[in-house]
């Protein structure tokens, strides 16, 4: 139930309001929704030890635009030692966490890009291995089609029957080698 009963100007000139709107707000009414519960861990501490820091609130203008900010307050202690007042310090990081989200967006391409570049590089070399198998297959299953039109023995179409099988095993090896690779160890 803490109210506001001073403000200086630049807090009244960032989030709008009129001096005489503000004095006698409750400060929760400052914050915005999305924070509330992080004001609340903020003000619990703030009320065990006398003062406390917090970097991640937001305040919500009289126009419903918010500002990130860090809060630092310090209570203000009667004769007895009992918190009477406090005083309270809002800073605008709003450009700070805008850095810190774009920062973090260009790592988060930067990784993605990296990502495809390998992939790519990868393809790359898969496609390359899947296709020397392939030709010879191919170029087997040719020459074994003039052979069976020439009536070539039974031997040499068997040699190349092996060879294409061959092949074929070769390329489903290469399959199963990155099937194993991509597996987590769990999963091997």
């Amino acid at each position: 139930n803490a109210k506001i009963y001073q403000c200086n100007n630049t807090l009244l000139e960032t989030l709008g309001y009129p001096r005489e709107e503000i004095i006698g707000m409750p400060v929760f009414n400052l914050y915005h929704e999305d924070c509330h519960e992080e004001a609340s861990r903020c003000f619990q501490s703030f009320a065990k030890t006398g003062e406390a820091k917090c970097n991640d609130l937001k305040l919500l203008k009289k126009n419903g635009e918010s500002i990130e900010v860090s809060l630092a307050v310090v209570g203000i202690k009667d004769e007895t030692g009992k918190v009477v007042l406090s005083r309270s310090t809002w800073r605008d990081i709003s450009a700070f966490k805008a850095s810190e989200r774009s920062k973090r967006k260009a790592q988060e391409q930067l990784i993605h890009s990296n990502r495809l570049a390998s992939l790519g590089t990868i393809a790359t070399g898969i496609g390359h291995e899947l296709n020397n198998p392939l030709q010879a297959m191919i170029l087997s299953l040719i020459n074994l089609t003039d052979d069976v039109r020439e009536g070539v023995e039974k031997e040499d179409i068997l040699s190349e029957l092996n060879e294409i099988s061959e092949n074929a095993q070769r390329m489903a090896d290469l399959i199963d080698s990155m099937r194993n690779f991509v597996r987590s160890e769990d999963e091997i």
